[in-house]
């Protein structure tokens, strides 16, 4: 008599772990008085943080970037909702927005100085 022994595999199961993935385009650009140009503005940092104290204390930045020559910048695999966002240019100085993102999509941020 042979006796066969075999091992039942047990069903695997795998958790679905979405994780927040959003994009963030940013376009800088300095504002004529006189006119409805807008001139791109090359060189300007923006920095996001998850809270204002950690903006505020200039900490912990959860992303920085600096725009080109065209006034461009792009943050991507972001992973919050909300952004306390800190822009800084040599020229002109220092501007203090919030941000919302969607996941999955791009969001746009025009900043004028």
């Amino acid at each position: 008599m042979i006796a066969f022994t075999g091992c039942v595999k047990d069903k695997e199961w795998y958790i679905n772990t979405h994780s927040y993935n959003a994009t963030l385009k940013i376009n800088a650009y300095l504002a004529s008085d006189t006119s409805l140009e807008k001139i791109p503005l090359q060189y300007m940092i923006i920095s996001l943080y998850e809270s204002e104290y950690d903006r505020k204390m200039h900490q912990n930045s959860a992303a920085t970037t600096q725009t080109d020559a065209k006034g461009y910048a792009i943050l991507q695999h972001l992973n919050q909702s909300y952004y306390y966002a800190r822009t800084w240019h040599y020229l002109y100085g220092e501007k203090l927005v919030s941000v919302s993102t969607q996941d999955g999509q791009e969001t746009q941020m025009e900043v004028a100085y």
